[in-house]
C-alpha cells in the first residue's frame, strides 16, 4: 500500500475496499474512502487494464464491406493496360503526349 506522508493513498484504499467487496457500488465506496465517484471508476479501470482484460469491443473487421467496394472495375484496369501499351508503343509517355495533343487539335478543326 502506497502512503503519502503516512497515511495510505486514496488509491490504495479504494483497491482495498473493491478487492474486500467488489459487488459493492461505486457510489458507497466512494462514500466510505470519502473520494468522488470518478475516482473510483478510474482506479476500477486501472485494474481491469493491468488485469489484462480487454477494453470495450473490438474494432472492425478485417475484409468489411467498406474494402471490398474500393476496388476499381475491371473495365478500368483493362484501360489503364491499354493505355500503358499505347505509350510504350509510341516511345514513351512525351511521344504520346505529343500525339494526344495532334489529335485534339484535329478534333478540334472538325
Amino acid at each position: 500500500m502506497a502512503k503519502t506522508k503516512g497515511k495510505p493513498s486514496k488509491s490504495a484504499l479504494i483497491r482495498d475496499a473493491l478487492a474486500a467487496a467488489p459487488e459493492k457500488p461505486a457510489t458507497e465506496i466512494a462514500k466510505e474512502v470519502g473520494v468522488s465517484v470518478a475516482l473510483v471508476y478510474n482506479v476500477k479501470a486501472s485494474m481491469k487494464k493491468k488485469a489484462g482484460k480487454p477494453k470495450g469491443k473490438p474494432g472492425r473487421k478485417v475484409g468489411s464491406k467498406v474494402a471490398a467496394k474500393a476496388t476499381a472495375p475491371v473495365a478500368a484496369h483493362e484501360a489503364l493496360d491499354t493505355a500503358f501499351d499505347f505509350v510504350t508503343k509510341v516511345g514513351g509517355l512525351l511521344h504520346a503526349e505529343q500525339l494526344i495533343a495532334k489529335l485534339r487539335s484535329i478534333k478540334d478543326k472538325l
